[in-house]
């Protein structure tokens, strides 16, 4: 099902990554690759579910 409205985008992304990292069927964790709004995703999976990520490379996103 789609997100609800009162969602941010952030915070959704956040409770997807877990759905589509296993969708994908990889083990985990996984190294992340993020430019701009990929990157600030990645971040924040990796600050709040660091069992998901094993190395992040995040670049080309602003610091807001």
């Amino acid at each position: 099902s789609l997100p609800s409205a009162h969602l941010t985008l952030n915070q959704s992304s956040l409770r997807y990554a877990p759905r589509v990292v296993a969708a994908l069927g990889v083990d985990v964790p996984v190294d992340f690759v993020g430019f701009s709004f990929g990157g600030r995703i990645g971040m924040a999976v990796a600050a709040t579910r660091p069992d998901l990520i094993n190395r992040l490379v995040a670049t080309g996103q602003s610091a807001a």
